[in-house]
C-alpha cells in the first residue's frame, strides 16, 4: 500500500527543459527539479523513467534509451557526501550519445560515456564516472567517486564481488564495422520505439 500511495504523490516542480523535437517521452515518464534538463535528438524515455534535476542539471544525449523505472540525476546535495565536495548545481549528470540504460538502473554519475550500456538495476553512485563504450552488468555498483575507463566491462564474479575486464583497444577495420552495426541496430530500435511509445514532449515545454 505504501508504494501505491507514494506513486500518487506529486512529481515535484517542472524543470526548465530543452528537448529536441525528435525525442520520445512516454506519458508516465517524470521530469522533476529546478535545474535544467536537456534531452537530445531521438532520445527515448520509457514509461516511469525519471530525470531528477533537484540538485544539478541533467543532460541526456542523442539516441539514448532510458529504460522503464530508471532514475537519472542526483538524489541528494553533492556536499552531503563526506568524499565528494561541491555545491548544489555545480555538477550534474551527463549521459552521452547512444547510451542505453536498462530497466531499473540508477545513474547519479557525473558522466556516462558515449555508447555505454548500464544494465538492469545497476547503480552509478554520485561523483563516479563511466567512460565510453563500457558495459556495467546487472546489479553492479560503481562506487562513489570511482572512475571506470573507456571500453571496460564490470560484472559480478559469481560471489559477492565484482570484476572488470578491458575490451580491445579498437580502431581496426573490423572493430569499426562492429561499431557501425551496433549504432545502426540502436537507431532501428529507436524507430521501433517511436511507433510503440506515444510521445508527450509538449507537456514539458509549456
Amino acid at each position: 500500500m505504501a508504494s501505491k500511495r507514494a506513486s500518487l504523490l506529486p512529481a515535484g516542480p517542472k524543470p526548465p527543459c530543452t528537448i529536441h523535437p525528435t525525442a520520445i517521452i512516454a506519458d508516465t515518464a517524470v521530469l522533476s527539479g529546478t535545474f535544467p534538463v536537456t534531452i537530445g535528438a531521438n532520445a527515448v524515455l520509457h514509461p516511469r523513467a525519471k530525470l531528477l534535476s533537484t540538485y544539478g542539471p541533467v543532460s541526456v544525449g542523442a539516441w539514448c534509451v532510458i529504460g522503464e523505472r530508471c532514475v537519472v540525476g542526483l538524489s541528494s546535495p553533492p556536499s552531503a557526501s563526506k568524499d565528494i565536495g561541491g555545491k548544489v548545481g555545480e555538477e550534474g549528470v551527463v549521459v552521452e550519445d547512444a547510451t542505453t540504460l536498462e530497466p531499473g538502473a540508477v545513474v547519479e554519475a557525473k558522466r556516462v560515456g558515449q555508447g555505454s550500456v548500464i544494465d538492469v538495476r545497476a547503480r552509478l553512485n554520485p561523483g563516479s564516472s563511466v567512460g565510453a563504450k563500457c558495459k556495467i552488468g546487472p546489479l553492479c555498483v560503481v562506487a562513489e567517486g570511482e572512475s571506470v575507463p573507456d571500453r571496460t566491462v564490470v560484472y559480478h564474479d559469481g560471489g559477492a564481488g565484482m570484476r572488470r575486464r578491458r575490451r580491445g583497444r579498437g580502431g581496426g577495420e573490423g572493430e569499426e564495422r562492429v561499431e557501425a552495426l551496433r549504432l545502426e541496430a540502436g537507431r532501428r530500435h529507436v524507430e521501433v520505439l517511436r511507433r510503440l511509445i506515444p510521445t508527450q514532449i509538449a507537456k514539458w515545454q509549456t
